[in-house]
C-alpha cells in the first residue's frame, strides 16, 4: 500500500513537471526562441504516450523553424507513429520534405493535410507546384484547380493558383511548332486562364503580373497576325533586314575577272577574307505595291601581299539598289512584277600598288514576272540591260540579257531550281564582244542534318568568244558547289562552302584554268 502511494505521488509529481516544461516551451516558442525550447523539451520528461508524441511534435515545429528539415522530419514522424493528433502535423512535415527537396514524400503528407481540412488551399497549392517540379501537368492541373473549392478563404492562395494554372496552359503551348495552331491556343486556352486571375481580384501584384503576360502573348500575336497583298501572298510585319558575314577562305587559284570577262590566272593560291554587309528596307502601299532602297557593301582582301596578280584583286564592290514590286494575279494564282535599278562600283588594286581605286561602274535596268504557271513552283522571267564602264574604255559594253528560272517544291520544304541565263556582251571595242550562256541547278534542303541547311549547286557556262574563236574556241566553265550553314539562336549562324570550278579554252596558257575554294564564315541576321 505504502509502495503504491509513493508510485502515485512520483507520477503526480512528474506530471506537474512535464505541464510545466511544456509551458515554458509554450512562451520560448511563440518568442522565437526555438534553440531554448528544444533545450527544455530535451530534458522534459513524459513517461505516457500521447506525453512523448506532445514533445516529438513541437521539436518538430522548433527544428522546422530554424531550418533543420532533416531533424524536423524524423521528430515530426516519430510524433505521427505516437499517435499525434496535432491537426498541423502533416502541413508541417510536408513543408520540411519540400525544403529538403523529398517531393513525392512531401506531396504525400499535403494531402494528409487536406483530408484532415487543415489549410486545405495552401496544402493543394504545395502539391500542385510539386507536381509540376515532376513534370506531371495533370496531377498539377487537378491540385491547383483544387484550390478553388477549398473550404479556405485564403484568397491571395486561390488567385495563385489561378495564375499557376494559366502559367502551366502556356507552357504546354509553348511546346508547339506550328506558329498558327499556337496562337489558336494561346487565343483560347492561355489568354482567358490569364484573364481569370485579373478578374479574381485586381491591384494585386499576382494580378500585375498576369496582366504583364497578357502584354507580351498579345505582343506575340500582333508579331505573327499574317498581312496579306489583295493576291494573297503574305507581307512580313517586319520591314527591314540586315545581314553582316565574315568569311575566310582559300583559294588554290587567284584570277582576275571583270564584267564576265576572265583578265589573268595568277596560279598562286591565297587566303581570302571576305566581308560583306547588306540591308534593305521596304515600303508597302495599298496592299498591292513593295519597293525600297537596299545597300550591299562587299571588302575582299588577299593574305598573299608579295604576288601582284594576287592581290591586284583586293576589291571594295558598293551596290546599291531601288527595288519595285507590283503584287498581282495571273488567272486565278498569285504573280508578281517586278522592277528594279541597280547601280555598283567597284575600287580595284588594279595598278597593283596596294591602295584601292577606281576600277569599274555599271547601271542596270531590268524588269521581270513571277508566276505560277506550273503546279510545281514558279517561274520566274527577267530581262536586264547593263551598261558597264571600265578604267579601260576598250572595255566599255552594254549588256542585255534574259533569265528564266523555275523552281520546283518537295516535301518537307526541299526546293530545286533551275535558272538559264543569255547574256550578250556588246562593247565598244568588237574585242571584248562575247555571249555567255548559262544552266545553274540548285537544291536547297533545309535542316538536312542535324539542323545544317545544304545546298547544292551546279554551273554550267558556254561562251561564244566570237572575236576571239580562233585563239579561244568556244569556252566552257563546270563548276560544282556545295554550301552548309548551321543557325545559331535566333540570328547568328556559321557557314562551310566548297567550290570547283574549270574553265575549258583552247588558249591553255592565258584562259584554261582550274581552282578549288574551300571557306568557312560566321554571320549575324537582324
Amino acid at each position: 500500500m505504502v509502495l503504491l502511494l509513493v508510485f502515485a505521488h512520483r507520477a503526480l509529481a512528474d506530471g506537474v513537471s512535464f505541464k510545466k516544461d511544456m509551458v515554458e516551451v509554450y512562451s520560448l516558442y511563440n518568442k522565437g526562441s526555438y534553440s531554448e525550447a528544444i533545450e527544455v523539451l530535451s530534458r522534459a520528461r513524459g513517461d505516457a504516450q500521447e506525453d512523448q508524441a506532445i514533445l516529438f511534435y513541437w521539436k518538430g515545429l522548433c527544428y522546422n523553424r530554424l531550418q533543420s528539415f532533416d531533424k524536423a522530419i524524423v521528430a515530426l514522424q516519430a510524433a505521427e507513429k505516437l499517435g499525434s493528433n496535432a491537426l498541423d502535423l502533416n502541413y508541417e512535415l510536408g513543408q520540411a520534405f519540400y525544403a529538403s527537396l523529398q517531393m513525392r514524400p512531401a506531396r504525400e503528407e499535403f494531402k494528409k493535410s487536406i483530408d484532415k481540412k487543415y489549410k486545405e488551399a495552401a496544402s493543394a497549392y504545395y502539391m500542385g507546384y510539386i507536381s509540376v517540379i515532376l513534370n506531371e501537368f495533370n496531377a498539377a492541373f487537378k491540385a491547383f484547380r483544387s484550390v478553388q473549392s477549398s473550404s479556405d478563404e485564403a484568397e491571395e492562395v486561390k488567385q495563385a493558383a489561378l495564375f499557376q494554372v494559366a502559367e502551366l496552359e502556356s507552357s504546354i503551348v509553348d511546346l508547339e511548332q506550328n506558329k498558327l495552331v499556337k496562337k489558336q491556343k494561346l487565343k483560347a486556352k492561355v489568354i482567358p486562364a490569364y484573364k481569370k486571375v485579373i478578374a479574381f481580384k485586381g491591384g494585386t501584384l499576382v494580378a500585375q503580373e498576369a496582366q504583364n503576360r497578357l502584354i507580351q502573348l498579345q505582343q506575340w500575336i500582333d508579331s505573327t497576325e499574317i498581312i496579306r497583298f489583295r493576291n494573297g501572298v503574305p507581307i512580313s510585319i517586319k520591314r527591314w533586314y540586315v545581314k553582316a558575314s565574315q568569311d575566310l577562305k582559300y583559294d588554290t587559284n587567284v584570277v582576275t575577272a571583270a564584267n564576265q570577262t576572265l583578265l589573268g590566272v595568277s596560279n598562286t593560291a591565297s587566303f581570302v577574307s571576305a566581308t560583306d554587309v547588306f540591308g534593305k528596307y521596304e515600303f508597302i502601299s495599298d496592299r498591292r505595291w513593295a519597293f525600297g532602297p537596299e545597300v550591299d557593301l562587299n571588302y575582299s582582301l588577299n593574305a598573299n601581299r608579295t604576288e601582284p596578280f594576287v592581290f591586284q584583286n583586293d576589291t571594295l564592290s558598293i551596290l546599291p539598289a531601288f527595288r519595285t514590286r507590283l503584287e498581282h494575279t495571273l488567272g486565278k494564282t498569285a504573280a508578281a512584277f517586278n522592277f528594279d535599278l541597280e547601280f555598283n562600283l567597284l575600287l580595284r588594286d588594279w595598278q597593283q600598288i596596294h591602295a584601292l581605286s577606281f576600277y569599274s561602274k555599271y547601271i542596270n535596268f531590268s524588269i521581270g514576272e513571277r508566276a505560277s504557271i506550273f503546279s510545281v513552283g514558279s517561274t520566274i522571267v527577267s530581262l536586264n540591260a547593263k551598261i558597264y564602264s571600265n578604267e579601260d574604255t576598250t572595255q566599255n559594253a552594254v549588256n542585255p540579257a534574259i533569265m528564266l528560272t523555275q523552281n520546283i517544291s518537295f516535301s518537307r520544304n526541299y526546293a530545286l531550281s533551275f535558272s538559264f541565263t543569255y547574256d550578250n556582251n556588246i562593247a565598244d571595242t568588237d574585242f571584248w564582244n562575247r555571249a555567255d550562256y548559262r544552266l545553274t541547278t540548285s537544291l536547297n534542303m533545309p535542316e538536312w542534318i542535324e539542323k545544317v541547311n545544304v545546298t547544292l549547286v551546279f554551273d554550267f557556262t558556254f561562251v561564244d568568244t566570237m572575236n576571239q574563236l580562233s585563239t579561244r574556241g568556244y569556252e566552257k566553265t563546270i563548276s560544282p558547289s556545295i554550301g552548309l550553314v548551321r543557325n545559331i539562336g535566333t540570328n547568328f549562324y556559321i557557314n562551310a562552302n566548297f567550290m570547283y570550278l574549270n574553265n575549258i579554252s583552247l588558249d591553255q596558257q592565258n584562259y584554261a584554268y582550274s581552282k578549288s575554294v574551300i571557306g568557312l564564315g560566321i554571320g549575324c541576321r537582324l
